[in-house]
């Protein structure tokens, strides 16, 4: 189990060294956002992108029951990493040292690589929430992004989003 995970985790870095948008990839972008998610999908970094389009990729894959609000969960979800950079070693890190409760400030702090990192991982969903607002987003998709690791999740299309989440 360990070391599938560890497989995994390395093919996810690779992957992310080497992340490119592709025309199709463009095309499903198109399809599902609304013109206001567009802007603020394409000004996160390549690396959120290819994860978000691989995550809803996942979903259209599956058999599951999507409405185009899960499929733009999937592929606005990360838009909170942008407000501060998460360098691809920052990311590492995250993986690398496991944080199973991690007690953090009300505030998040800008200290050493670790602790700046898991505070990035557990700030960018509100961060995304608040940009989001910003961008005029419906009610419900702002509250999908500020939630979607909560687990238990909030919602039904949370939890299959988060499915795919964790696949990719």
């Amino acid at each position: 189990m360990i070391k599938t995970k560890l497989i995994d985790r390395t093919k996810r870095f690779f992957r992310a060294l080497n992340a490119k948008i592709e025309k199709d990839d463009i095309e499903i972008v198109e399809k599902i956002l609304f013109e206001n998610h567009k802007k603020i999908f394409y000004s996160m970094s390549l690396i959120d992108q290819r994860h978000c389009i691989d995550v809803t990729k996942t979903l259209l894959k599956s058999d599951k029951k999507l409405s185009r609000e899960t499929l733009q969960l999937a592929l606005l979800h990360d838009i909170g990493k942008q407000v501060k950079k998460f360098y691809l070693l920052e990311r590492v890190a995250v993986v690398v040292f496991p944080r199973k409760k991690l007690k953090l400030p009300s505030e998040p702090l800008e200290s050493n690589l670790l602790k700046k990192a898991w505070q990035l991982k557990f700030w960018h969903p509100e961060y995304g929430a608040v940009l989001a607002q910003k961008y005029n987003f419906d009610v419900r998709m702002i509250d999908f992004i500020r939630h979607h690791h909560h687990i238990p999740a909030k919602h039904k299309e949370i939890e299959i989003f988060q499915w795919a989440d964790n696949l990719n």
